[in-house]
């Protein structure tokens, strides 16, 4: 290659990267390009995903054992950070204790080396499912805890923590695994004692915020054999 051609090539590359450059001012990043989802991962076989939904809670009967057992029931839409929809999410939830209105005790420290923990009994059970606006879903099931807080004006603020086990999913999140974790509230009004006086079918809105830690099924080795249910491991 003659010098000169080798000149123009190089100008091209010049110009080329000026190009794209001068794309990248003009095309803002997107919400997926946000730090979080690239700081926040400890391997790039992880992927973290997080969302919004609002929507209704409503409470249906189940009997069981004989009697009505009381279960909640999220129909919910699904939004990206920047509030573009992205599908939908349902969640069936069982509580386990009417205990909703106490705060364990306040430890103060120190947080820097062990201590003897308050075993805190989880008060709901769930099974869920996001459901992606291309069609993809991600299963999970675990334990939740429930808490009804009363405000100065006789309002109750019902608010949810859940700590779930990704189960499974379909299309590019077949065969996932993971971890996934909610914190999801509800306003109810001063007329209405407490959750379970609200009437069965009637809904009340309802908001969450969801996160995912997913690892994909080509990314999963075999998983060792666990022959005790986990809860049983320590307690």
């Amino acid at each position: 290659m003659s010098g000169s051609s080798k000149t123009i090539t190089s100008a091209l590359g010049e110009i080329n990267e000026s190009l794209q450059r001068m794309r990248s001012s003009l095309v803002p990043p997107g919400v997926d390009d946000l730090a979080v989802f690239h700081d926040a991962i400890s391997d790039p076989r992880e992927e973290l995903i997080i969302r919004s939904t609002k929507g209704t809670l409503t409470f249906a009967p189940l009997k069981q054992r004989g009697r009505a057992v009381r279960y909640g029931l999220l129909d919910m839409k699904m939004y990206k950070l920047d509030g573009t929809p992205d599908g939908t999410h349902l969640t069936v939830w069982q509580p386990l204790s009417k205990e909703i209105f106490g705060v364990p005790k306040d430890f103060k420290g120190p947080f820097n080396k062990p201590d003897s923990i308050p075993l805190i009994r989880m008060t709901a059970n769930s099974e869920a499912v996001w459901t992606f606006a291309d069609g993809d879903e991600i299963r999970a099931t675990g334990p939740a805890n429930l808490l009804l807080v009363r405000l100065k004006d006789d309002s109750k603020l019902f608010v949810i923590s859940v700590a779930a086990i990704i189960t499974g999913g379909t299309g590019k999140y077949a065969g996932c695994t993971g971890v996934k974790t909610a914190l999801g509230s509800s306003i109810i009004s001063k007329d209405v004692k407490d959750i379970f006086n609200v009437r069965s079918g009637v809904p009340v809105g309802g908001v969450t915020v969801e996160t995912f830690r997913v690892i994909k099924a080509e990314d999963i080795g075999e998983q060792p054999k666990h022959d005790r249910p986990l809860s049983s491991d320590y307690t």
